[in-house]
């Protein structure tokens, strides 16, 4: 099954690369090449200086910094602007390409600032928070840089740069690196992707991620918030692909062509989950494609040209020899205490990927603005859209801005695309995915309301399969709520507070944020996987009545002062896998982990992290 994602997430992801991502001129998109910023696109002149400024025009304000097909050539690091103070800078703020292989932003040759340095094997064992300059640099804690994002764009360091980093990245709670490749030519780059330069990075999906050259492909840092990773590609790199120290990072699709290991997860307070690697090296003198010092869960690994698959320096187990492995833990499963004589494996869920839906004609597009709609001026926008919603387009655009919704806005018709550009909606209301002509629907790139305020909910009334895709949706009750008989739901990278699936439904989410003090995962009989899970305050990360769930890499962040409910609870012979570390610097962690009616695993029975918990894997056989 694995294999086959593997395979499937490579045709969607090429597809999506391939497509250009344009925007029609009235949706407040911020292109670098246009007056007052007139960037250069032929790669003859500097841009820093251009796209600085338009980064710095537009602090903390949803916007689109858009960069069409071109090579745009750079001297010195691109900075998130700042705001008004330190819980408003280096925030929603979205560097966006027209063409990831098109759209290239390139460090001068050679260029000072970026030439010292370079990482060697010795240091690498010393500093797990390697030095260097980036091209690209997102902020710093604390955790409030919501809705950063870097999409559809390659960053080259050029030659003759040793130092340079390819971006330092950080976002919370919601935010991405999307369609992006990373480049760096012999004997240049420190690390391609730093997500680890400061502390507490995440929670954010990278997806379709591709790291040519560098020390270090990746290198994650950090006790919280946890990273995902849905497809990831490292090659050349000379001292490790990926370097994990202390984070709950999470990845599936991994390939790797590389003489050094592919994996290292270098501390015991990192939970890494694997699933469908491909790793391969060209050195037969390679030693082992992953190294783990910390929780590692591994599914479906292939290896070729290294001397072992894994080798594991903690808990029960030792080196694995290459080849394919299907199933492996450095520490002993935690086994269900209603059936202890059966060994854990995990749930097993069949994976499917993302479904891709082509970029429509800009000039097809429509928006409320047609229709008497506005953003920005509080008036009731209901109308408008759902008239845009109905006029026959396939794609409904919002220009970015804040729109005010009420009542109930439904999904029907032909629309096939509701995008927000980052648009803003507020009001107490519901988007309902009713019945229409497109067999998938998508609701993406919105925040919904002021961070603690109601926003929109979400109600699945269709057979129809609906993705929700980078959003920070409703924050007080369901964010989502599917009534009887809804279709299937695909969620990617989505904050919001609860989620209620029901019977029949297939769900699958990759980094999704609830934090609440009740449920947050309601799961009435439904299949749920769920790769990069991050939940926070009090409330259980999971109630499930009947049905199959499967977390595949939970971060939980125990960060009060107040006693905990159970994390999850199981009833009606619910089915359950799940692979976890707990952060708890307040020392109340999760007292009680799973609950089976009577029957709980309790903090303690499983490795610590911190003063919290980790889990391996656990596995629930229900009925």
């Amino acid at each position: 099954m694995l294999k086959r994602l593997v395979i499937l997430m490579v045709a969607t992801t090429a597809l999506l690369a391939a497509q250009d991502i344009r925007f029609p001129a009235d949706a407040g998109v911020i292109d670098v090449t246009a007056d007052p910023y007139l960037a250069d696109p032929t790669g003859a002149t500097d841009s820093t200086a251009a796209i600085q400024q338009a980064l710095s025009d537009h602090p903390s304000q949803n916007r689109i910094i858009y960069l069409p097909k071109g090579t745009y050539l750079i001297s010195d690091t691109l900075r998130w602007p700042a705001g008004k103070g330190e819980g408003g800078t280096a925030k929603r703020t979205i560097l966006q390409g027209e063409s990831r292989t098109e759209t290239v932003i390139k460090l001068q040759d050679a260029c000072e600032g970026f030439t010292t340095g370079g990482m060697v094997n010795k240091q690498y064992k010393k500093n797990h928070r390697p030095d260097g300059k980036a091209m690209v640099w997102t902020g710093k804690a604390p955790a409030q840089r919501f809705r950063n994002a870097i999409r559809n764009l390659t960053l080259d360091v050029g030659a003759g740069n040793p130092g340079a980093i390819g971006a330092r990245f950080n976002t919370s709670n919601q935010g991405t690196v999307y369609n992006v490749t990373i480049r760096a030519g012999a004997d240049s780059g420190r690390i391609g992707l730093d997500i680890g330069y400061t502390g507490e990075i995440g929670p954010m999906l990278i997806h379709d991620l591709v790291v040519e050259g560098f020390d270090i492909g990746v290198h994650s840092w950090g006790s919280v918030n946890s990273i995902t990773v849905s497809s990831v590609t490292v090659s050349g790199q000379r001292t490790v692909g990926i370097m994990n120290n202390e984070q709950v990072l999470s990845i599936e699709s991994l390939r790797s062509v590389n003489s050094v290991p592919a994996l290292h997860n270098t501390n015991g307070g990192g939970v890494v989950t694997l699933l469908a690697a491909d790793c391969r090296s060209e050195d037969e003198s390679a030693a082992s494609a992953i190294v783990n010092q910390g929780i590692l869960y591994v599914r479906q690994l292939e290896t070729a040209g290294y001397t072992n698959a894994i080798d594991n320096r903690v808990g029960d187990k030792g080196q694995v020899a290459a080849g394919s492995v299907s199933e492996f833990t450095s520490h002993a499963a935690t086994k269900d205490p209603l059936f202890p004589d059966r060994t854990p494996v995990a749930l097993g869920l069949p994976i499917e990927p993302v479904p891709a839906i082509a970029w429509d004609p800009i000039d097809t597009w429509v928006s409320p603005l047609g229709f008497g709609g506005k953003g920005n001026d509080k008036e009731d926008d209901t109308a408008a859209i759902q008239a845009a919603i109905d006029s026959g387009a396939t794609t409904v655009y919002l220009p970015n801005g804040t729109w005010t919704l009420s009542g109930t806005l439904v999904l029907r018709g032909k629309v096939r695309r509701l995008i927000g550009c980052e648009a803003r909606l507020e009001g107490e209301s519901i988007i309902e995915l009713g019945d229409g002509d497109a067999p998938v629907v998508a609701i993406e790139r919105f925040e919904f309301a002021p961070i603690h305020g109601p926003g929109p909910a979400i109600r699945h009334a269709s057979k129809r399969t609906l993705v929700l895709s980078n959003m920070r949706m409703r924050r007080q009750g369901y964010a989502y709520d599917a009534a009887e008989g809804a279709g299937d739901v695909f969620f990617q990278d989505v904050a919001g507070d609860n989620y209620r699936f029901v019977a029949g439904q297939r769900v699958w989410g990759r980094q999704m944020n609830p934090e609440s003090d009740t449920p947050m995962i309601e799961n009435h009989g439904a299949d749920v996987w769920i790769l990069g899970l991050k939940t926070e305050n009090d409330g259980p990360a999971l109630r499930a009545v009947g049905g199959r769930t499967e977390l595949c890499g939970a971060f939980i962040y125990a960060n009060s002062r107040r006693e905990k409910s159970p994390l999850f609870i199981l009833e009606q012979g619910a089915q359950f896998s799940v692979t976890m570390g707990e952060a708890s610097f307040r020392k109340l962690p999760f007292k009680q982990l799973v609950v089976q009616g009577d029957v709980v695993v309790k903090a303690g029975e499983t490795p610590k992290r911190g003063e919290g918990s980790s889990i391996a894997l656990f596995r629930a056989w229900g009925k």
